[in-house]
């Protein structure tokens, strides 16, 4: 399901939390909750599936969530959360922090690790949840650990920039397309990784950061071509190749690894979006510069783990004349 709505004013009063805690624990990544609310819980949610990002606006009565070590030791799909309280203030610790959120802010949360939220106040909350597979983010997962839990600026900026487009998606989400949410897929991550990147990129000065974003856009800009490699990085950009290296230190990632991760990300876009499904999988990989066959197939498979056809497969990326939207829901939070 592409889209979903839902609501618990199908069902009488008394029936409302266990119909949310049952659509919670059949859709979403699974969670304890427990709610003051419970005799007349009157919720909402919308979820629009883009591929790899799923966003939801939620609208329900205070609550308490947690997420506990046995719940992650039993499912783990590695997926990242942004959270932000439209309306309310949410509560949230995980990893020894605790954020304390209200409307101009978001935070990171991680299935992989636990965490306890709640919202406060007599009225609905609202809520909004980006959330993405760990993987689609993998020039950036070595660091995102330490932004787990941590206050994000969503008022201005970047943050509000992506709010916006967050909320536009949800609320047109019943006009969009199978290839439009496979679109929105690649500019929501884009917004996401431009909103975390800046959150880290203090370990080094803004005079270096300003030189690493041009080299990063150059970099992007070539991607397609399979001659690009650190030392012609350098060249064009006139830093040496020892200075690059370091500038690269604050990504946790080598030169090669970035441009190879980056290559992977649009393949992986590509790959899912039913605009390009005629198109074969070893041209996907020489568009963005991967021409070897044998080694895309190798590299896509140790960062996505599985090989490019089996996850076009996978994704269900149909002929555009077949597209019907049908985009299946994974398992993600709910009432946070």
């Amino acid at each position: 399901m592409a889209v979903l709505d839902f609501t618990t004013l199908s069902v009488a009063p008394p029936e409302r939390f266990d119909l949310w805690a049952d659509t919670c624990a059949r859709q979403y990544l699974p969670c304890k909750t427990t709610s003051p609310f419970e005799n007349d819980f009157v919720a909402s949610v919308r979820n629009v599936a883009c591929g790899s990002v799923q966003i939801s606006r939620l609208r329900h009565p205070p609550l308490r969530s947690w997420r506990s070590p046995q719940l992650v030791r039993s499912s783990d799909p590695e997926v990242l959360t942004l959270l932000h309280p439209a309306s309310g203030r949410t509560h949230l610790v995980s990893e020894g922090r605790h954020a304390s959120l209200s409307g101009g802010e978001g935070a990171l949360l991680s299935s992989s690790h636990p965490f306890n939220g709640w919202h406060t106040g007599d009225d609905h909350t609202d809520v909004l949840l980006i959330e993405i597979g760990r993987a689609a983010l993998k020039p950036l997962h070595r660091s995102l650990d330490r932004l787990l839990c941590t206050s994000l600026d969503l008022g201005q900026g970047m943050g509000a920039v992506l709010l916006a487009h967050a909320h536009a998606v949800v609320e047109q989400a019943e006009s969009l397309t199978a290839v439009d949410r496979a679109r929105l897929e690649g500019s929501t991550l884009d917004l996401v990784h431009g909103l975390l990147a800046g959150h880290l990129d203090g370990r080094i000065s803004a005079p270096q950061q300003t030189l690493l974003q041009r080299i990063k856009a150059f970099v992007l800009r070539e991607l397609a071509d399979p001659e690009l490699s650190p030392r012609a990085v350098a060249e064009a950009q006139r830093v040496s190749l020892r200075y690059l290296h370091r500038l690269f230190e604050a990504e946790d990632l080598s030169v090669s690894a970035w441009i190879r991760a980056e290559r992977l990300e649009r393949c992986r876009r590509d790959l899912a979006d039913p605009a390009l499904a005629g198109c074969p999988v070893h041209a996907i990989g020489a568009k963005w510069g991967l021409t070897d066959p044998t080694y895309f197939g190798r590299v896509f498979r140790e960062a996505y783990g599985m090989s490019p056809a089996r996850y076009r497969q996978h994704h269900g990326t149909l002929p555009l004349d077949a597209a019907v939207g049908a985009v299946p829901l994974r398992r993600r939070p709910a009432g946070l």
